[in-house]
């Protein structure tokens, strides 16, 4: 099909590679010498490696499973069965987990650059989160621009109330962001 495979005798030999090339998932089978699929996925994540972990293994008992996902493992996937469908399956979350990894890279580049345009853009932006049916307009977020316009910090406002941090906002701008928020329609103001 359409894999790459790259086998290793030990889990020793698995964690060393590891440590030399990047992959895009790991399966690993239950019970090996010296140490088991268990063994091995810890060392994984203590070791910060986050590569998608999928525990392949006869193992049937649900004790195993269980441990695996709250070590991190991704998938379990039991090999007891006939190979097409145990094959397939095992198939059907790789491609799932390349698919999942593309995009969530997909994403992380697009916030990377939203991250840059919004702090870099030369007009005053502030997000705000509304609570208690617009009552509250709370910090979000607040760019560069909006700092040297406003004189204050992001730190200084992040999760706090419009008024809590500017009481003048309530004579007028407070008006605004209540229209903005029931009618979704962007409004312009000095």
């Amino acid at each position: 099909g359409p894999f790459d495979v790259v086998t290793c005798s030990s889990v020793d030999d698995a964690l060393k590679l590891l440590n030399e090339e990047e992959f895009d998932e790991i399966i690993s089978d239950y019970q090996m010498p010296l140490k088991n699929g268990l063994d091995f996925l810890k060392e994984v994540r203590d070791q910060g490696n986050t590569t998608p972990f999928i525990l392949f293994t006869g193992k049937g008992r649900e004790e195993v499973a269980v441990k695996a996902l709250n070590l991190g493992a991704n998938y379990y996937v039991n090999k007891i069965g006939r190979p097409e469908t145990v094959f397939g399956e095992l198939a059907h979350v790789l491609l799932e987990l390349a698919k999942n990894k593309r995009a969530k890279k997909m994403l992380i580049s697009s916030e990377t650059r939203f991250r840059e345009l919004f702090d870099n853009m030369r007009s005053g932006v502030a997000v705000y989160d509304v609570e208690d049916d617009g009552n509250f307009f709370v910090f979000q977020d607040f760019n560069k621009t909006a700092e040297k316009i406003e004189g204050v910090k992001k730190a200084d406002l992040i999760g706090k109330d419009v008024l809590e941090v500017f009481p003048g906002a309530k004579d007028g701008f407070l008006d605004v962001f209540r229209r903005v928020w029931k009618t979704g329609k962007p409004e312009y103001s000095i």
